[in-house]
């Protein structure tokens, strides 16, 4: 009885947190951003996909500001459409998440499993301390972490900057 009650417990416990890796992503899914496209016609391209947030929103509103008036096109889309785009035809890529439950956004997770070897993609994971950066697993990205904290804004759209910057060259 006692072994039976045991290793039903170790079940359950097992199950439940499996279970938590992929759950929070399905029970609260963030909204999109609103996709747009700044200067269309310009020669080097840059994609944001992102899930919406003020924090997230503002990231993509300064860097927005930091390239306007150059030759940079930045298409900006939902992390629900990144599937369907393919980073090698931008120069730099940056993806917005958030983490939950120790792990980025599947539809992150998708795009990085399906384009393991690019060496242009920019990953910033918001989480509650800031602190969490995912697993490469033998993939090219750059990763960034941050809290969601209004006061970073600037400091956090700067590193990403000059991380675009260095993909621009």
């Amino acid at each position: 009885m006692k072994k039976a009650l045991f290793y039903g417990l170790f079940v359950t416990i097992l199950a439940t947190q499996m279970g938590c890796f992929s759950v929070p992503h399905l029970i609260w899914p963030k909204e999109d951003v609103l996709a747009r496209q700044v200067t269309p016609e310009a020669t080097q391209a840059i994609l944001i996909a992102s899930r919406e947030s003020e924090f997230k929103e503002k990231i993509i509103t300064t860097i927005v500001e930091n390239y306007q008036g150059q030759n940079v096109n930045i298409k900006i889309i939902g992390l629900s459409d990144v599937i369907a785009e393919n980073p090698a035809d931008y120069r730099a890529v940056l993806l917005i998440n958030t983490c939950m439950s120790w792990d980025m956004d599947r539809k992150v997770n998708s795009f990085l499993k399906k384009y393991p070897d690019r060496d242009n993609i920019i990953v910033l994971t918001t989480s509650g301390s800031g602190e969490w950066l995912p697993k490469k697993k033998k993939r090219w990205f750059d990763a960034i972490s941050s809290a969601s904290e209004m006061t970073d804004v600037d400091q956090v759209a700067k590193e990403i900057t000059e991380k675009i910057d260095l993909l621009l060259k």
